[in-house]
């Protein structure tokens, strides 16, 4: 994506003296629609929402991705003060805010974790959809109901009764 002006974001470096050089041909005219290009990954946005308030998870599917932690191509997760939490899980361990995987799949699971959510009324929000035609069906596991949903791009609601650290779903 785009970062709007005025916005801050994280550079994760892998070396002793990084440098981060964008040159002024990088900026977009941000009216201008963008075209998608034939390279672009497939990518799912899962967004936990509590009226105005969400937390987005990218979830990204390209053939240098693997369904472990990869330090070179996975976000991790930087934790929300002062609110909600979500991420997905790579290795059982890592919670991610960008997820990187294989697009080489029949099947495939993707672990959700929430965390810091106190009680109240919340929902996932399923964005993006549309870049997977004929992939089938994107099923969404409450582990914590016992319950399966199929994802249609609605939002799927739920309640948290009780306040908790860490709830996975």
């Amino acid at each position: 994506g785009l970062i709007p002006a005025g916005q801050a974001f994280w550079v994760r470096t892998f070396s002793g003296s990084p440098a981060l050089t964008i040159l002024e041909a990088a900026k977009v005219n941000a009216d201008a629609p963008e075209e998608p290009s034939q390279s672009d990954p497939q990518y799912l946005v899962l967004r936990l929402k509590q009226g105005a308030i969400s937390d987005p998870a990218y979830i990204l599917f390209t053939e240098e991705g693997t369904d472990g932690f990869d330090a070179q191509y996975d976000g991790r997760k930087l934790r929300n003060h002062g609110m909600f939490n979500l991420s997905t899980i790579a290795a059982d361990t890592v919670s991610l805010a960008v997820n990187n995987v294989s697009n080489a799949f029949c099947s495939k699971t993707i672990n959700i974790k929430v965390a810091d959510i106190p009680a109240g009324s919340y929902a996932f929000a399923f964005e993006n959809l549309e870049s997977f035609p004929g992939i089938g069906d994107i099923t969404l596991v409450d582990h914590f109901t016992g319950t399966s949903t199929t994802v249609t791009g609605a939002d799927y609601t739920f309640a948290v009764t009780g306040t908790g650290s860490s709830h996975s779903r």
